[in-house]
């Protein structure tokens, strides 16, 4: 009777640790909002703020053909500051919003558009240098994307 009583104590304590485990997932991530929220201010810190530009400043470099290499720096400059602003967090937070939905969708499927950060980009770097932002414009398609599909099983 006592390794019943020992055996079923382990059990209650297993499934409420679980319980509460569950509980706390559910608040963070199935929560739309807590996890957009979460997500956008991972940009507090300034290493994931170094490698979102870092590969924000590559892409475009890429696209540009190797145009923007000499200005490359600049770039950087200037895609950091937009990097740090509440503009980028809320295009972060949005698209984290719409990764989300797709995600819990029956179909399991998720494409991730940044179109609206192209824009903002060229923007601020026509605030710094105009010549350059317009060849940037020229050279550099002002809806850039990046796709991922995850199929559910």
């Amino acid at each position: 009777m006592r390794r019943l009583h020992l055996g079923l104590a382990v059990l209650t304590g297993l499934l409420l640790l679980s319980g509460g485990i569950l509980f706390y997932v559910h608040g963070e991530i199935a929560d739309e909002t807590a996890f957009s929220a979460r997500l956008a201010s991972s940009l507090d810190d300034a290493h994931v703020r170094t490698v979102v530009t870092d590969r924000t400043v590559d892409a475009l470099v890429s696209a540009s053909g190797g145009h923007l290499l000499l200005v490359r720096p600049l770039v950087t400059r200037v895609t950091a500051s937009l990097v740090a602003g509440s503009a980028f967090r809320r295009i972060v937070a949005a698209g984290a919003a719409e990764a989300h939905r797709a995600l819990l969708a029956p179909d399991r499927s998720l494409v991730i558009a940044l179109a609206r950060a192209g824009p903002t980009l060229l923007a601020g770097l026509r605030s710094v240098s105009p010549a350059l932002a317009a060849k940037a414009a020229a050279t550099v398609p002002p809806a850039m994307r990046c796709c991922a599909r995850f199929r559910g099983r």
